[in-house]
């Protein structure tokens, strides 16, 4: 321990020539005032950089900038480069909607006369509408495709405030698909960005609602950040850092821009990578911090506060969340103590860095046997009784209210991990009395438990109660005062985001267990109903549980099941009799609780089919997965498989080389994958499916284009598995080593040949040794599956199959 103390001693980064500290004040060192980006400030932003007449036509429409009347006045003499000023009409509306009707007027007058040429708005024009603030999200998706229309030539300057303007109103709506749109075209730009438009666009990205998406598109502009060697400035460090949801890559990447620019992390920016890798459990980082700010290691004045025993307390947290093992954890408090007696009994000198102490000398505090209680939940090897021993030795002592609800859900969540359903249902009654103190994540285990236990009528209920406090609490009243106090601009709370009691995290667990119990006749009727029920949007998660449930719904087909619906006769199945159950989404919000309820009640048995909206779950599930897709980013229906398939899939009898030869000539290389097999034409996929709903939230990631190789091999489809390969990499999604693995153990099985193929082609490359080969040039060899990666694919495709056939030979006698 001493050794790695001096280690991190010497490593410590001495003050360079370019340097940055905020002043540290005891009242609030980490809820300083930090600059939020808004339009306006995007536009002064351009003006300093930038000197361009357009800019000097929008000065007199920044929003705030000008009373009412001298905006009017302002905006009577705004000059326009044509005589009949049929721009008015556009630049002074007081709404976006009126603006955008007016650009409407004026595209229609334009298309009724004699004149051929394709009308071009202009640069300014465009400007004062993505200025004014859209309200619902076809506005805010309708202000993207205005941005992205304008041709380059028009906007070879002006292009990034385009970008970064519709950027902003996106991450407001929470439109993460456009939004990664936009994320690609800046990396198109990347060799003629300049470090504060770079810095705008993080910045935007940082202050927008806490969710995981944004982080992927954080880390790769700061990869751009680090390749170019621009400057992003300490207010980019500062809404990066201390976004509730920062994950260790994104912290990795500022920590390794710091010591590009010859910087020094303050005290703030400490302390966010202390809480970022003590969260993450990256443990000897964690560490590195916290003797960091013990000794004073940071740039800027020393603050005396830290040493306080509040705060000393508060890091301390911050470094035991980084701990895993409960053997190490006890071998840290052990050593705590001791330092601490020797503290009491010898005082520090000065010079040297403080050994860490408990804030308490007399014992440990609460908090410390949270932690404690944490990793003991965590750690698989220690029994429930173990566990239930160590939490009712320690509940009567914490005192504080909170803190017992706390220490009540760390248990629960540690039973459900280890099964012990019941026990964890005992505990959750006692809490039940104080579900009005509960948060987001509280309500998260609570649904798991009920819903883990077999009571998912139970989950449902507390959701829905939920759901009407959250309605209650953010009434149309509330929210018109929020936005008359922030000035009618967006500035998203970053140290106290507005918490939502119930977000996609608790629908995603509530699904996720519910196909654990075997329902996923319920995890489709939530996706088709969740906007109506919760007022929540899917999201990568819900995304790949979905795909999920339509792969194990496979396993509940039986023989004459899959026959009525080949020959379109799907309706006469249970459960999909009615035109109800067909177009779930339309259903208003009272029918569609009374529905789930209804599927969820108890006592009754509901019989599972493996068919969804009356047509076979796989097939609904991979049009919904190309709706997502090719719906959110059209350029993906124009690409091609890089490799072609033997065969279509491992159930294609392969014995005869000429099959083998015909497939290769006039199979299918993934090319027909744009309609996704479905029906649809790939000029008819559109970002909204047939009901007009959208699915701009979801942006996939690795987990989800897995789930979509399995459903694909589930669906005898495993040639288009090269072409979802192609669609990760233009949307620079990473593969993991088990989803190249897995891909690779499906793609083996339809592209293998036979010696007589090889001979008869000439060919001595199979396309197996293709794909690998594109592969590897893709990610490069250290990221490629090893041995045992390919070993632990084939085990799990093995017991999927297994699995399936046993279930289906039951189906198959009408079991």
């Amino acid at each position: 321990m001493w050794r790695s103390a001096l280690r991190t001693r010497l490593c410590v980064l001495r003050p360079p020539s370019r340097q940055y500290a905020r002043k540290a004040s005891p009242s609030g060192s980490l809820r300083k005032q930090i600059l939020y980006t808004t339009p306006s400030l995007i536009l002064e932003t351009f003006r300093k950089h930038c000197f361009h007449p357009d800019l000097t036509r929008l000065q007199c429409l920044r929003p705030g900038s000008l009373s009412i009347q001298d905006e009017q006045s302002s905006q009577s003499r705004l000059p326009t480069p044509y005589a009949d000023g049929q721009w008015d009409s556009i630049v002074h509306a007081s709404t976006l909607s009126s603006a955008l009707n007016g650009i409407d007027t004026v595209l229609a007058r334009h298309a009724s006369s004699p004149i051929s040429t394709r009308l071009v708005l202009p640069t300014w024009v465009v400007l004062s509408v993505l200025l004014k603030e859209p309200v619902t999200q076809v506005e805010a998706f309708t202000l993207h495709r205005l941005a992205m229309s304008q041709p380059p030539s028009h906007t070879a300057e002006l292009g990034p405030l385009l970008i970064l303007l519709s950027a902003y109103w996106l991450a407001k709506h929470r439109m993460y698909a456009p939004l990664c749109d936009v994320v690609l075209r800046t990396l198109q730009l990347r060799d003629s960005l300049h470090a504060y438009q770079l810095s705008l666009l993080l910045r935007i990205l940082g202050q927008a609602n806490t969710s995981r998406e944004v982080q992927h598109f954080m880390s790769i502009l700061l990869d751009v950040a680090i390749k170019r060697n621009l400057d992003l400035g300490v207010r980019t460090y500062r809404v990066l850092l201390e976004n509730p949801v920062a994950t260790s890559e994104v912290a990795r990447l500022v920590e390794r821009h710091m010591r590009s620019r010859s910087y020094a992390p303050n005290l703030s920016h400490t302390r966010a990578f202390l809480r970022i890798y003590g969260g993450t459990g990256r443990r000897r980082i964690a560490a590195r911090y916290w003797r960091r700010i013990r000794g004073g290691e940071y740039y800027g004045p020393n603050a005396a506060y830290t040493m306080l025993p509040q705060q000393k307390h508060q890091m301390l947290v911050e470094h035991l969340r980084s701990f895993r093992s409960p053997k190490k954890m006890n071998m840290y408090i052990k050593y705590l103590l001791k330092s601490t007696a020797r503290t009491r009994e010898e005082p520090v000198n000065a010079s040297s860095v403080s050994p860490p102490t408990l804030p308490r000398p007399d014992g440990i505090s609460s908090q410390v046997w949270l932690q404690v209680l944490q990793i003991a939940a965590r750690k698989s090897s220690i029994s429930a009784e173990e566990l239930l021993a160590r939490f009712n030795a320690g509940k009567d002592h914490i005192g504080s209210p909170r803190k017992t609800l706390v220490a009540y859900f760390v248990a629960i969540k540690g039973l459900v991990r280890r099964e012990n359903y019941a026990e964890a249902i005992e505990l959750l009654e006692d809490v039940l009395p104080m579900k009005a103190h509960f948060d987001g994540p509280k309500l998260t285990k609570a649904v798991e438990a009920l819903t883990m236990a077999n009571r998912p009528e139970v989950a449902l209920r507390l959701l829905l109660e939920f759901v009407h406090k959250q309605e209650s609490s953010h009434s149309p009243a509330t929210e018109h005062a929020a936005r008359v106090v922030a000035g009618a601009q967006w500035k998203s709370l970053i140290y106290a985001p507005r918490s939502q009691l119930v977000d996609s995290r608790a629908i995603n667990s509530f699904m996720a267990c519910l196909l654990r119990i075997r329902r996923p006749d319920a995890v489709f009727y939530i996706w088709d109903t969740m906007p109506q029920v919760f007022h929540v949007e899917p999201d990568s998660t819900t995304f790949a549980i979905l795909l999920k449930a339509a792969r194990f719904a496979r396993m509940f087909e039986g023989a004459l099941q899959v026959a009525i619906a080949d020959f379109g006769m799907g309706r006469i199945l249970p459960n999909h009799n009615t035109e109800v159950e067909l177009h779930r989404q339309r259903l208003g919000r009272e029918q569609a609780v009374a529905g789930l309820e209804a599927l969820l009640a108890p006592g009754v048995k509901h019989q599972v089919t493996g068919f969804w909206r009356g047509e076979r779950a796989g097939d609904v599930a991979l049009r919904v997965a190309w709706q997502v897709l090719v719906g959110n980013w059209p350029i993906l229906a124009s690409f091609s498989a890089p490799v072609r398939a033997v065969r279509r899939s491992v159930e294609e009898p392969a014995s005869s080389p000429l099959a083998d030869l015909f497939h290769s000539f006039a199979g299918d290389n993934g090319d027909d994958a744009a309609a996704g097999g479905s029906g649809h034409g790939q000029g008819q996929i559109r970002p909204y499916d047939e009901d007009g709903r959208t699915f701009f939230s979801i942006v996939p990631e690795d987990p989800a284009f897995r789930a979509l190789i399995d459903l694909l091999a589930t669906e005898e489809r495993a040639y288009q598995i090269p072409l979802v390969l192609v669609w990760m990499r233009y949307l620079r999604v990473w593969p993991s080593r088990d989803t190249l693995a897995t891909a690779l153990v499906y793609w083996g099985e339809v592209t293998l040949e036979g010696p007589w193929w090889r001979a008869r082609t000439g060919v001595w490359e199979s396309g197996y040794i293709q794909l690998i080969k594109w592969i590897s040039r893709w990610v490069g060899k250290r990221r490629m599956p090893r041995e045992k990666d390919t070993h632990k694919a084939l085990e799990r495709v093995r017991w999927i199959r297994d699995f399936r056939e046993k279930r289906g030979a039951r189906n198959s006698y009408g079991e």
